[in-house]
């Protein structure tokens, strides 16, 4: 079971209410699953209309597009990614990838989850759904009819933009496989929790993310509301053509302290005023294979960088970078966790390094590792060594590479480019970079 929330919900005593569930690493601050670069969102400006860095980029709903949400576990992150394989005039499909250590009721010691999930969202559902079926789990079928699950439904954004206010539903765990039909138990929708939602302020108010390798400010649509008790907000993206979810609390300062005594004390973080789930989408790629958006078909999730479109605008943007000023900050290369194996989501942006050094046949790479500060100086350094070698690998071995024009080094968490103290921070920090070496 996983959702992508930070724990998961669950029925106590017979009402919907989240429990809580203990997650850990197992070495202190090695579950850095991405080594790629996040902005940190910190908290979101309350003020609406603030004006943003930069031009703001559309989120189009396309094959390629890639959500990356940063989770904080008590000794070490994890991210989780969603990637919209296919986009037809019928449905939306995608995966769910995440791997971190979790620990639960029955478990003896900290254990690796990985989660592959497939979803089906029909493209009707988009339009008009009410539940946002934000779980990802092997319990539930591939397509679930009336649910959303990257964010909420067009008609739910413009019911909240225009009257205030929209019912929506969000679901508690599966502990088992759930059927469709409502005539049997337990079903689908059986899980399902409905509150109404209310705006909150009259102007969208800005989450910076990084979108395609550079920090924007995104217009969001804040939204609140009570969930059997448990307060919760909500922040979407301010476009009703795809209104996907930038933030999420849910149990907002709901954790007690009986909640929190009863928590591993191997795991630490988890205290008393602490919300119950939390999500915080910390980067996001519009790569849209053969530029395809969502009003056509689409092309394989790991095809090569197209001739034009979106593959080639990460290209070009990574190539002027290098030719400018001698580096660039890679944002879409991702590991498992605690390890130094690639997943498969970094494939395509490995597809544009190596179409970047067959542009310019005389240039020399070094691949720089670096991460946060969860963990002694010298594990953090050995693994962003390991990492920066992972991705010279790969490179000769599955494009081509010669490995002569690659090079490697790692600096663990000595140059951070923002505070460890946030989850968004220590995502930001975790990263590599391409320098390119001069004669």
């Amino acid at each position: 079971m996983q959702h992508d929330l930070s724990r998961p919900l669950a029925i106590v005593a017979g009402a919907a209410r989240p429990a809580l569930t203990v997650v850990a690493a197992l070495v202190r601050g090695t579950g850095c699953a991405t080594l790629g670069v996040s902005l940190a969102i910190g908290a979101v400006h309350a003020q609406g209309g603030s004006p943003p860095r930069g031009p703001l980029p559309r989120i189009p709903l396309c094959a390629g597009l890639t959500i990356t949400t940063a989770i904080s576990q008590a000794n070490g992150d994890y991210e989780s990614i969603k990637t919209v394989r296919a986009v037809t005039a019928r449905d939306v499909r995608l995966t769910y990838s995440s791997e971190g250590m979790v620990m639960e009721m029955l478990d003896a010691a900290p254990r690796l989850q990985r989660v592959n999930v497939r979803r089906t969202i029909a493209r009707a559902d988009l339009d008009t759904a009410s539940l946002y079926l934000q779980q990802y789990s092997a319990f539930t079928p591939e397509l679930v009819p009336g649910t959303t699950a990257l964010g909420t439904s067009s008609a739910v954004l413009r019911s909240l933009k225009l009257r205030g206010r929209a019912d929506l539903g969000i679901f508690i765990p599966f502990s088992g496989h759930a059927v469709l039909d409502r005539g049997e138990h337990p079903n689908v929708y059986d899980n399902a929790m409905v509150a109404t939602l209310h705006r909150v302020g009259g102007s969208p108010v800005v989450v910076p993310v990084i979108v395609d390798n550079r920090p924007v400010d995104l217009p969001a649509i804040r939204v609140a509301g009570d969930f059997f008790g448990d307060s919760t907000e909500l922040y979407f993206l301010d476009d009703l053509s795809n209104p996907i979810t930038l933030r999420f609390r849910f149990g907002i300062g709901a954790i007690t302290q009986g909640d929190a005594d009863l928590s591993n004390p191997l795991l630490g973080k988890v205290k008393a005023g602490d919300d119950r789930d939390v999500l915080r989408v910390v980067k996001i790629s519009t790569r849209c294979e053969g530029g395809t958006s969502a009003s056509g078909g689409a092309s394989p999730g790991n095809a090569p960088p197209p001739a034009g479109g979106a593959g080639s605008d990460e290209l070009a943007r990574m190539e002027q970078a290098l030719l400018t000023t001698g580096k660039v900050e890679v944002y879409q290369v991702f590991f498992g966790f605690n390890s130094d194996t690639l997943r498969e989501e970094s494939t395509p942006t490995l597809h544009t390094i190596a179409a970047v050094l067959a542009r310019h046949p005389d240039w020399t790479l070094r691949v720089d590792g670096h991460t946060d500060n969860i963990a002694g100086d010298t594990y953090n350094l050995t693994l962003s060594r390991r990492r920066a070698a992972s991705v010279k690998r790969a490179l000769v071995t599955k494009h081509a590479v010669q490995e002569s024009r690659l090079r490697t080094d790692g600096f663990g968490e000595g140059r951070p480019l923002d505070t460890n103290e946030t989850v968004e921070g220590r995502a930001r920090n975790r990263r590599v970079e391409l320098v390119r070496i001069t004669p």
